[in-house]
């Protein structure tokens, strides 16, 4: 759940729009047995996203997806392709079947990775001018291979009790899943700018949140006008305090998932989007 719980704050954070990820672990196996080098992906290999969330901005469904392509010598690069807008959730989701590296969207950042995938983050990168149109980014460090890439799964069985234990079993999209409804009395944000000021963003309305763990896929719908108010408390901290290295601490139902980021653009970007949706 800790990782579920990840994927969806990660959305709620950015007022709608993405993370950008920028480094990630050395993939490496043990093969042949006791190798244990770098391998070399031979073109890009899908990420595995915990969930693949898709988010309603009124405009239409948005998603990101992460690929990386990682050479013999464990040089990386890593690409964000964004997706969107759609009217139907489920056509901005990446498919997994098979393996499936393919992808279709634009390449909105990619950035560089060298070997060492486990170390401070890097938060580089650039952005592909054509396809940044008027979306916003976070970036994100990712040193775990816990889902690994293209398919890999190692959820553990306390987990998954757990998180079937938090939701109400439903349907969306032809998917069996579970509903949750994240609001100020089970769901907090606090950030710390790593600079000596930290502060709590206030949680308002009620956010509407489906999961399908069968699937791996999740939607979250932003849409609720009351939303306002806390994504411009998180940008007012921004505009006073913001710093190249930042920390959230997200809290739902006493569980706490911490993700570093930085913003793409600066605090006036961030402003400027909220604007723009609400």
């Amino acid at each position: 759940m800790k990782k579920a719980l990840y994927a969806v704050c990660c959305l709620l954070l950015v007022a709608g729009t993405g993370c950008a990820l920028t480094d990630y672990a050395d993939i490496t196996d043990a093969y042949p047995p006791g190798s244990g080098g770098p391998i070399n992906t031979q073109s890009k290999a899908h990420v595995i996203d915990p969930f693949q969330t898709a988010v309603n901005l009124g405009a239409g469904w948005f998603a990101h997806t992460w690929f990386v392509d990682q050479t013999a010598g464990g040089d990386r690069s890593i690409v964000t392709v964004f997706q969107g807008p759609t009217a139907i959730p489920t056509d901005v989701f990446h498919n997994d079947m098979y393996c499936n590296p393919d992808w279709g969207g634009c390449a909105a950042w990619a950035a560089n990775d060298p070997p060492g995938g486990n170390g401070s983050c890097a938060f580089d990168g650039r952005w592909n001018i054509p396809c940044q149109g008027d979306h916003l980014y976070y970036l994100i460090c990712y040193y775990t291979r816990y889902y690994g890439e293209c398919g890999r799964d190692r959820l553990t069985t306390a987990e998954k009790i757990e998180f079937m234990n938090m939701g109400r079993l439903g349907t969306s999209m032809g998917m069996e899943g579970l509903f949750y409804d994240m609001s100020a009395k089970n769901f907090t944000i606090a950030v710390d700018n790593n600079a000596g000021v930290t502060a709590t963003v206030p949680v308002r309305g009620n956010v509407p949140v489906f999961l399908s763990p069968q699937g791996g896929k999740a939607t979250v719908d932003l849409t609720n006008p009351l939303l306002a108010s806390s994504f411009r408390n998180w940008a007012d901290y921004l505009a006073k305090f913001e710093t190249g290295h930042m920390t959230a601490t997200l809290t739902y139902n006493g569980i706490t998932k911490v993700v570093n980021f930085a913003t793409v653009g600066g605090a006036s970007q961030v402003q400027k989007r909220i604007n723009k949706y609400y």
